[in-house]
């Protein structure tokens, strides 16, 4: 008998825990590609790119990410190909809200 109302607590606060769930609207993640702009590098990153603060290694050896941070906290992410040395065309820009 003591089982058996476990058992019926169990089912009913799994029932609970179910209706309580809600789901995540597709606002909270919105869907598409982050911005990616195209820049001419004259062999330099732009100042206005901020601080690096991280260095990432591509799976390919010898490609890196370099992460920067702008002041308005905004981040952007560049390509440089060390074996080629060379800067990639485009940044990856990720805002902040």
């Amino acid at each position: 008998m003591r089982t058996s109302w476990i058992a019926l607590a169990s089912l009913l606060l799994i029932a609970l825990l179910i209706a309580s769930c809600q789901k995540i609207g597709s606002e909270a993640f919105p869907k598409g590609p982050l911005p990616v702009e195209k820049v001419a590098f004259d062999n330099a990153i732009p100042l206005q790119y901020g601080e690096l603060i991280s260095v990432t290694m591509h799976t390919e050896g010898g490609a890196y990410v370099l992460w920067f941070v702008k002041p308005d906290k905004t981040i952007v992410g560049v390509g440089v190909d060390a074996t080629r040395a060379s800067i990639s065309t485009q940044a990856l820009t990720i805002p902040r809200r």
